[in-house]
């Protein structure tokens, strides 16, 4: 098992040799400082000005309702011993809740 992996690594390494040794052109096809780099049918450009101005779709605007803070007052019931009673439930301010309302138009 161990030979046939070594042998097919080999093959691989004989493989990426023989095309790189079978290519036309030479690595320094191009200028390096800014330009192109190409050879065999490829070519990659770059420099101080991009050869493509990538396109970005325009945002379109989402409406969003006006809204407005309504806030309403919220109770708890709490339970207390009363001596002549006994236990008694009362209902007591707890503070109040606001939450963010879109408005409506009023027909």
């Amino acid at each position: 098992m161990l030979r046939k992996s070594i042998i097919a690594g080999a093959a691989a390494i004989l493989v990426g040799i023989g095309s790189l040794a079978a290519t036309t052109t030479p690595a320094s096809a191009g200028s390096y400082g800014g330009g192109y780099v190409g050879g065999n049918g490829w070519y990659f450009g770059w420099g101080q000005w991009p050869r493509y101005k990538p396109y970005h779709p325009p945002r379109r605007p989402v409406y969003k309702p006006a809204r407005r803070k309504v806030c309403v007052p919220k109770y708890k019931t709490v339970r207390a011993w009363k001596p002549r009673y006994g236990w008694v439930s009362y209902r007591v301010y707890a503070g109040r809740v606001c939450k963010w309302r879109p408005v409506y138009k009023k027909w």
